[in-house]
Order: C-alpha cells, then structure tokens, then sequence
C-alpha cells in the first residue's frame, strides 16, 4: 500500500537559515506517528509542510501521490487537517460553533446539512466537550480550547490528522484520554502525525518515533528503536534511563547531562 505522505530530500529555510534539511519520510494511513526533538530542530516546521501551510520547501513533499503545493486548497482540507499549538479566536464564537467551522471545506450553500451536523455531534462527543458547547470560546481554560479545536478538525472528517503538540495545556486525564483516541482513530485507519516534547506519552501510544536533531531526521523507528539511552542523550543533551512498562514499551527517566 503506496503511503499517504512521503518526502524526499525535503528542506526548509527562514532567511536564508537551514531549518529543515535532508528529510526523507514514509507515513501510511492507519499510523500514530510521534515527531520529538529539542526546541529548533524542525517539528513544528515539518508539520506546516505537511500541512500544506508553507509550499516554499526544497525537494519533494507528495500526499497521495501528488505534490502538496499542487493540491488545490480546498481538496486538500477535505483531506488533511492540521491543530496548532494554540489558536486565538477574538470574536464571541460558541465551541459549538468553533466546531462547525471544521465543516467549512464541505461548504456548498448557506446552511448547514444533516451531515455537518451528525460530524459536529460527533466531534464534540469524541473530544469530551458536549458540557462546554454553549459557552464563548473565549472564556475558556487552555486545555478546553485544545479539545475544542480537536473537535473541530474531527468534524472535517480527514484522512490525515496533524498535531502540533497535542497535549500542551491539558490535564493528565485528558492527555491519556487524548492520546487514546488519536491511538482509536489510527487503528480506524486515519493517519496520525503528533510533533510533541513528552518522550513518555510518544512511547506509549506511537506506532513509530521520528526523532529530528538539526533539522535532520536522527531516528526513524519503533518506539523501543528510537528511543534508546544513546540516542536521548544524543538529540536532548541529557542523561536516560529506559525502563520496561506495560506491552513492553519503553518508559524513560531523566536525568542531567
């Protein structure tokens, strides 16, 4: 089965500064990939790639089997879906309908359709904000923002979803509750792409660990691979040490360098 994204020599550049550099990847549908490394080395960049939010890159970057840059837009939204770090909304939107504006890219006349509606149900059910689908966008905490916007890319029903650090402001129950479902969606056959900086949460829920270091692609394996004591102390400067967990999955205790 040919992959949903695959790169290539794939490079990146602000002012002239090499950001990303070299990168070459396979991602297939029906993965939880996990994108780690220190501050600068290329994540969040080598998500708005992906992406399709910066089509300046050098090399090739192919989704489907076509170049991302020539993807028309609103095909492309239908397709892949993309939560930032953080999101800010200045007008006195409900999460409600922060949701719906996840359906924009099916959008073909002035009112919502049955469809639109069963997505945003649904999406607002599987991030775990029904209780919050009334109130303004605006007055709510980090972590409920977070969800809110999960649920609005779930509610445009993509085959590939891209997540720059997901868990950032949320709570240890909605963190492994989070990373439950993104793990669910993968096994449903979605593509999952997470940039994060907790090495724990990537190794217990990833299929698969992209470590970048420099902009370069340093590790491209299975959790237990990539996630070795060498290969930390290599990319983050600090000292590990790799624990057995549950399944068999690697749990990692820091120390200093």
């Amino acid at each position: 089965m040919s992959p949903l994204f695959s790169a290539s020599r794939l490079g990146f550049s602000f002012n002239g500064t090499p950001v990303l550099r070299d990168v070459g990847l396979e991602f297939p549908a029906g993965l939880l990939a996990s994108v780690v490394g220190p501050n600068g080395a290329g994540k969040s960049t080598l998500l708005s790639i992906l992406a399709g939010l910066r089509r300046q890159y050098a090399g090739s970057c192919v989704y489907r089997n076509q170049e991302i840059r020539l993807w028309p837009r609103r095909a492309f939204a239908r397709e892949v879906a993309f939560v930032p770090q953080s999101v800010r909304i200045e007008f006195p939107f409900t999460v409600e309908q922060v949701v719906l504006m996840g359906r924009t890219p099916y959008c073909n006349g002035l009112f919502e359709s049955p469809d639109d509606w069963k997505a945003v149900d649904e999406a607002i059910r599987l991030a775990d904000v029904s209780h919050l689908r009334r109130r303004d966008f605006r007055s709510l905490s980090g972590g409920e923002r977070q969800r809110t916007i999960l649920a609005s890319v779930l509610a445009q029903s993509p085959r590939a979803l891209l997540l720059d650090e997901p868990a950032t402001f949320l709570d240890l129950q909605h963190q492994l509750a989070i990373y439950g479902l993104l793990r669910d969606l993968a096994r449903q056959g979605m593509l999952i792409v997470a940039a994060t900086h907790d090495l724990n949460l990537a190794a217990a829920y990833s299929d698969r660990i992209l470590v970048l270091h420099a902009g370069a692609v340093f590790c491209d394996a299975s959790p237990a691979e990539a996630l070795s004591a060498g290969s930390i102390r290599s990319v983050f400067g600090v000292t590990a040490e790799i624990l057995p967990s549950a399944g068999g999955r690697p749990w990692v205790r820091y120390g200093p360098a």
